[in-house]
């Protein structure tokens, strides 16, 4: 049914550990719907699945699910080569959805519709609105000023390794290895190229997006 098991049987021998490497099937989009099952390492349906699937105790109705915006990220991760593989196990729903959306750099976003929430270069693209002296008022802005690290160390399970658990050290532009260095766990990212680019991807957040930016817009301007 729905159930995959592994036996061995062993004769005149102890097996002391014993690993498989495995694939769980998700429903993938076939065109029209979320009703091809595959194995795949796209973010977008394990993400869809943890919404709505069956393991979910309290799953989300299908009409609540933003297909869209899943489809739009879905397409992302394919062409940004985004990966999620991962072993969770003891997490809520809500934590493994946190997980899965990261690996496509991503947050879950719930309202009326759930879907994520892209984090993605979007320079190319028309404004959606400006606003100016006409239709807003009360601008303002705050700079946060945190002590970076110079790195991070970074623990993360390497494929190429059979998934054991491996360190290695990012720095940052200008950090040494003498200077402040802060450890972080990534789960999805088997790869040491994808745990690099994620650990400079986090290293740059407070850095280039330390400006929190405020102004007041009445609802007839939005």
């Amino acid at each position: 049914g729905d159930l995959a098991l592994i036996a061995m049987r062993a004769r005149n021998r102890q097996l002391d550990a014993v690993s498989v490497l495995a694939g769980g099937y998700v429903p993938d989009w076939d065109g029209g719907d979320w009703r091809a099952w595959a194995v795949t390492d796209n973010p977008a349906p394990h993400l869809r699945d943890i919404y709505a699937g069956m393991l979910n105790a309290d799953p989300l109705p299908a009409s609540s699910v933003w297909t869209a915006n899943l489809l739009d990220w879905r397409a992302h991760c394919i062409a940004m080569g985004y990966r999620v593989n991962a072993v969770i196990e003891g997490q809520s729903a809500e934590a493994a959805a946190d997980i899965v959306a990261a690996c496509g750099y991503a947050r879950p976003y719930m309202g009326d519709l759930w879907g994520v929430a892209m984090d993605r270069d979007r320079s190319a693209e028309a404004p959606v609105q400006l606003f100016n002296a006409r239709n807003s008022a009360d601008f303002g802005w705050r700079r946060a000023m945190p002590r970076m690290p110079d790195g991070l160390r970074v623990n993360f399970r390497d494929a190429a390794l059979d998934y054991e658990a491996r360190q290695i050290t990012v720095l940052r532009s200008g950090g040494s290895y003498g200077g402040i260095l802060e450890q972080v766990d990534y789960e999805g990212p088997v790869t040491e190229a994808e745990a690099r680019t994620r650990a400079l991807y986090d290293l740059a957040q407070p850095e280039l997006r330390g400006t929190d930016y405020s102004l007041r817009v009445p609802a007839e301007a939005l």
